[in-house]
């Protein structure tokens, strides 16, 4: 569905004071699309209701705006809800909630990249403004704690896999227990007889002849 149709949908659920299809219908297009200005319509539609709860209504929906768009490679989005957060504490908040949001304001830095022409020459070097925020940055650390585990487990799983590969090998089929015993028995010499025994068995026979 177009954006100009969602939007006619929500302006008529509104005229129809019809506040939770209303709702309904931002939470549907918040799953099409995390556009910060899908989250700021939101916190304003929450904003304009009647009663002592749209103020924790719309505060509601900056914090889970901040959290749907820390995945948002658009960092100019994520600081302009957060300056749309701000305004909106600075109206109707007190100061520990002010001093909230003022610790999500992200911190500018300026950075250099490389810069590649059409053919694939160096064209040089072009600075830009990057923004850091402080969630990100706090949660670096676990992100390479993340990162050495993993490479842990892998290394784990590549011996574990050596290992069996060296337990499957083939190994040299064993005979059977008659085919080794006749073997042995084929491999064993043969018992020759002495020559002084031929001898002395021949001389006897002569002495019995010559008696006769």
């Amino acid at each position: 569905m177009p954006e100009v149709l969602w939007k006619s949908y929500i302006d008529f659920e509104i005229e129809q004071e019809e506040y939770e299809n209303t709702r309904g219908l931002y939470k549907r297009l918040l799953q099409r699309t995390q556009h910060v200005k899908v989250w700021k319509s939101y916190a304003q539609f929450e904003l304009s209701m009647e009663g002592e709860e749209r103020l924790q209504r719309c505060r509601q929906v900056y914090e889970e705006a901040n959290r749907g768009l820390r995945t948002c490679e658009e960092k100019e989005e994520r600081l302009m809800l957060l300056e749309a957060w701000m305004n909106f504490e600075q109206e109707f908040g007190t100061s520990a909630d002010k001093d909230r949001v003022k610790k999500l304001m992200p911190k500018q830095v300026k950075k250099r990249r490389k810069l590649t022409a059409e053919d694939g020459t160096d064209a040089g070097w072009e600075e830009y403004y990057d923004y850091i925020f402080p969630e990100d940055a706090a949660n670096q650390p676990n992100l390479k704690l993340l990162s050495m585990a993993k490479m842990w487990k892998k290394q784990q799983q590549q011996e574990q896999e050596k290992q069996e590969a060296e337990e499957d090998e083939p190994t040299e089929p064993t005979q059977p227990r008659d085919e080794q015993e006749e073997s042995r028995e084929t491999q064993e010499p043969i018992e020759s007889v002495p020559d002084d025994q031929d001898d002395s068995d021949s001389s006897s026979e002569s002495e019995s002849e010559t008696k006769n």
